[in-house]
């Protein structure tokens, strides 16, 4: 039903123009699809490594709990979805009926298990090139949060030692990850915030960033172009 009813709410340009197949209710069902296939891969990985010498029942286990939360949070999702689209049958994505503001509240709120998509399934719907990124941006905010809190509280070496074995048992731990975040988007400052994006500001920072990142090159050649037109 959410899929039949999804295409009438897609932006129309004025004036008859082009329409761009987009919108919240087809964003859920492309996240529906893509839960569900992180969901196969999880499945398969474990039937391939079960047999194995090296097999750790934990790991796996773990996975498939994750993927597992995030698809009941989804069906309750879609579920209001569905009560949305019936509440608001006219193609206006903003309707300002008491019963779809309230509908919203739910839809976004409580049942979207924050702290799953934060952790084991941080970015479940993009390329596994843009997962890497947004999980070293999530670690890198989640240990963030323990030398900010202690910097706070306390600038001492012991202070610093605190945030940095605090920060290390995150490497091996999505899901407690998911939890810090969680917690960051629910009680954190805008003074943290802007601690933190102005990190990669600092100039040793910068450096450092860029040779973890990249190799270092040389200069060798300087091409200059004349600024008079050419024909090819």
């Amino acid at each position: 039903k959410l899929a039949h009813g999804a295409p009438k709410y897609d932006f129309v340009h004025a004036g008859n123009g082009p329409v761009v197949e987009a919108n919240g209710y087809r964003s859920l069902l492309h996240l529906l699809g893509c839960c569900l296939h992180q969901l196969l891969s999880a499945l398969q990985a474990w039937n391939r490594e079960r047999t194995g010498l090296l097999y750790t029942p934990g790991d796996h286990l773990t996975v498939l709990t994750a993927y597992c939360r995030a698809l009941q949070g989804l069906e309750l999702m879609l579920h209001y979805a569905v009560m949305l689209m019936e509440a608001n049958p006219t193609p206006r994505l903003h309707c300002d009926d008491e019963m779809s503001q309230g509908l919203k509240r739910v839809l976004f709120g409580e049942y979207i298990c924050r702290d799953v998509f934060y952790g084991q399934c941080l970015g479940l719907q993009y390329s596994p090139s843009l997962r890497r990124v947004l999980k070293m941006i999530a670690f890198s905010m989640a240990s963030y949060k323990n030398f900010y809190r202690e910097a706070q509280e306390e600038t001492t070496w012991g202070s610093l030692f605190r945030g940095v074995w605090r920060g290390s048992k995150l490497w091996q731990s999505p899901s407690l990850i998911g939890k810090q975040l969680d917690e960051l988007t629910q009680h954190s400052s805008p003074s943290f915030a802007r601690a933190f994006w102005s990190l990669p500001e600092q100039e040793s920072l910068r450096a450092s960033t860029l040779k973890l990142m990249s190799h270092s090159v040389d200069v060798s050649c300087t091409l200059e172009i004349p600024g008079d037109s050419i024909v090819i």
